[in-house]
């Protein structure tokens, strides 16, 4: 008898994690109609701000989980994030007091939008705050969305068009530096990575980079990049503008780059003394690139294909194995 109540038991837990597992949450949030207070999360009482979705993954909140979708309504517009290095950052680092939730293989968190089809995708811009749009802002930062540390996460149907910056202007520093920035460059820790990730289907205009990643086994499929623009300088005191105005920066391996429009990847440079340069290109790869497929894509007025450099100072760091078609 013991026996049989064991297996009962046993069973019972495996039938119960298993349904636990196989339920996908949704959470929502609208810009218009939504707002943080509220205690409950539903279509009808949807959360407000980019602030409200990374306060839930800090260590004490711990509310996101494996399946869930993260849905923003069609139509908004998300500008309401932290105005520092990142808008919203989701980053599995304990030192810091973030534990963010990866997917898994069968359960990626998604996000994604929802509402009225007719309606355009929901719009992330980095907030114009102290360091929005400042050309005194080294480049590498205003990123909108951040990620690192996780793995399994997908990006589908959102939209990265800063309309509030002039969309002919390929002089000046672009309010928003990148749309999403997934993992950390410049020799940071290898679990500061990100991988097995996908971005499809999103729109990303009139800002610095579309995609900047670092990490392993990331897909970028089926995504509009059009008029990339300058995010700022190296030398750090506003007087040249030489980086930035590329679609897709890559870093790591096995990357799948396929079937994307690519246009305009390309601004001026005040760098050269003698006068204005061009800077930018399609695909920055920096440091190593392995083992990645860049095929079926269409690129339209950019300088350049690829850019291969290294800012890590170890020369055995590059391209290899890969297949451009």
């Amino acid at each position: 008898m013991r026996s049989v109540t064991f297996t009962k038991a046993i069973l019972f837990a495996i039938l119960f994690f298993a349904s636990y597992n196989s339920v996908a949450r949704k959470f929502y949030f609208s810009s218009t109609t939504g707002n943080d207070s509220y205690a409950t999360n539903s279509i009808t009482t949807p959360w407000k701000t980019l602030i409200k979705l990374q306060s839930c993954v800090i260590m004490s909140a711990n509310v996101f989980h494996p399946g869930d979708s993260i849905l923003f309504k069609r139509g908004d517009i998300f500008d309401n994030g932290h105005d520092a290095f990142a808008s919203m950052a989701w980053q599995n680092d304990p030192v810091s007091g973030y534990t963010a939730p990866s997917g898994t293989a069968s359960s990626p968190i998604v996000f994604s939008n929802y509402g009225d089809p007719n309606l355009p995708l929901p719009n992330f811009l980095f907030p114009r705050g102290a360091n929005g749009g400042s050309p005194n802002t080294i480049g590498h930062s205003r990123h909108t969305l951040y990620f690192a540390g996780v793995s399994f996460i997908v990006f589908d149907g959102l939209q990265f068009n800063d309309f509030r910056f002039p969309y002919a202007d390929k002089v000046t520093t672009a309010y928003t530096a990148t749309g999403l920035h997934l993992g950390e460059h410049n020799g940071n820790p290898l679990n500061y990575r990100v991988r097995n990730m996908v971005v499809k289907n999103c729109n990303f205009s009139n800002i610095g980079y579309g995609i900047m990643s670092c990490g392993s086994y990331i897909q970028i499929s089926n995504n509009n990049f059009t008029n990339m623009k300058s995010v700022g300088d190296t030398s750090g005191n506003g007087l040249f503008s030489d980086v930035g105005s590329s679609p897709v920066q890559p870093e790591g391996d096995h990357y799948l780059i396929d079937h994307n429009y690519m246009k305009g990847g390309w601004s001026y440079s005040s760098r050269n003394a003698t006068g204005m340069g061009m800077v930018g290109g399609t695909i920055e790869v920096l440091n190593d690139f392995d083992s990645s497929k860049v095929i079926y894509n269409t690129f339209v007025d950019c300088q350049g294909l690829y850019e291969f450099g290294n800012n890590t100072g170890d020369n055995t760091l590059g391209p290899n194995d890969d297949t451009t078609a």
